[in-house]
């Protein structure tokens, strides 16, 4: 049995180790400007047609979703600890699955509580504060 001390890594085969993460981590940093830079372009694009608030709202609730966005990668990052998931590809293929399983969820909540404030005057109560509170 080999124990971890005795493996060595040979200089050029850490170099090409390197070499890889630098090369992801530029694709993943210009994949991500990108989304960035789309965003923006759909701000501007909104302030244009319907004016400063509506950029100002879209603004807010993208830089709040980012924000919850790191927050759920530090609670996957535990899970795929907990769960000992070491293959990139197959955290990859989890990550996809959440983020469409979320998509998903999230139109069907919206859909169900959009016919529900439709349908009956009661839950309208629940979600809509009077002006004098």
């Amino acid at each position: 049995m080999v124990k971890k001390e005795e493996i060595l890594v040979s200089p050029t085969s850490l170099n090409s180790i390197v070499e890889d993460k630098t090369e992801k981590y530029k694709k993943d940093l210009i994949k991500t400007l990108a989304w960035v830079a789309s965003a923006f372009g759909f701000a501007v694009g909104l302030g244009y047609f319907q004016g400063f608030d509506s950029t100002v709202e879209f603004c807010a609730g993208y830089l709040l979703e980012q924000c919850l966005s790191i927050d759920n990668l530090f609670v996957f990052l535990l899970l795929f600890d907990y769960f000992n998931v070491k293959d990139e590809k197959k955290r990859e293929k989890v990550l996809g699955y959440g983020i469409w399983g979320a998509v998903i969820l999230r139109g069907i909540f919206i859909a169900a509580g959009s016919v529900a404030l439709g349908q009956a005057k009661q839950v309208s109560c629940v979600f809509i504060v009077p002006r004098g509170i």
